[in-house]
C-alpha cells in the first residue's frame, strides 16, 4: 500500500507523519534551518530547503509540486512552483476514516510557510518523497 515501496522496492517507504513533522523542528542535538528558495541550484525549481547546520553537506529539498486534484480538469496541477504537498505513510485511525482507508496525514509547506498538519483522500495527487529504510 505505501508508493515508494510499490514503485521503488522494499529498500525504500514513504516517511511517517512523526518523521515529516521533525523537519520543523529543532533536534536536541541537530539544528535545523528551513529555507524557502525560488530557484534552486539555477534549476527554476522552486521549494524548501532543510540543512542540518552541524553538517551543511546534509541537506535534504524538497521541490513545490503542488497536487493533481479530480476536480479541476483544465487545470490537472496546482499550486506548482507555490506548494509542496507530500504523502506520509500515516493513515488516519480514528472515527469511520479507519475502516476504509481513505484518508492519509499529509506534510505541507507553502512558499509564506508551513502548512498545518492535515489530512487529505488518498486519491488526490500529492509528491511522494521516499527514504531509504534503516535497515538497508
Amino acid at each position: 500500500d505505501d508508493a515508494a515501496i510499490v514503485n521503488w522496492g522494499n529498500e525504500w517507504r514513504t516517511p511517517t507523519n512523526d518523521e515529516f513533522q521533525e523537519l520543523n523542528t529543532n533536534f536536541a542535538s541537530i539544528m535545523i534551518m528551513k529555507t524557502w528558495i525560488d530557484d534552486y541550484q539555477g534549476t527554476g525549481i522552486a521549494g524548501k530547503i532543510f540543512v542540518n547546520t552541524e553538517r551543511w553537506w546534509d541537506t535534504l529539498f524538497l521541490p513545490a509540486a503542488g497536487e493533481m486534484g479530480f476536480s479541476n480538469t483544465s487545470r490537472p496541477v496546482e499550486g506548482e512552483s507555490t506548494s509542496g504537498l507530500y504523502w506520509t505513510s500515516t493513515l488516519i485511525t480514528t472515527s469511520a476514516l479507519m475502516n476504509n482507508r481513505t484518508h492519509a496525514y499529509i506534510y505541507g509547506f507553502y512558499s509564506m510557510g508551513t502548512a498545518p498538519i492535515a489530512d487529505q483522500y488518498r486519491m488526490y495527487g500529492l509528491s511522494v518523497r521516499p527514504v531509504r529504510s534503516k535497515n538497508n
